[in-house]
């Protein structure tokens, strides 16, 4: 749908805000991309690796004592 504009200075208006909406949009992208690295990463895979670990020693330990 295209918007009419009547002067100069809506147009300028309409520019800057899509501009803004730009910046905002890429920023957006950006930290979507760093959240998305430190996901992946290795620390954070093996902080999840020995949380399990732990959490089924303990779990076996419970079971051992309660024996």
């Amino acid at each position: 749908m295209k918007k009419s504009y009547r002067n100069q200075k809506e147009i300028a208006k309409e520019l800057k805000k899509l501009k803004l909406q730009r910046k905002i949009a890429f920023e957006e992208i950006k930290l979507i991309k760093y959240e998305f690295k430190e996901n992946i990463s290795i620390n954070n895979w093996m902080t999840t690796v020995v949380k399990t670990i732990t959490r089924l020693g303990m779990y076996n330990l419970a079971k051992k004592l309660v024996r």
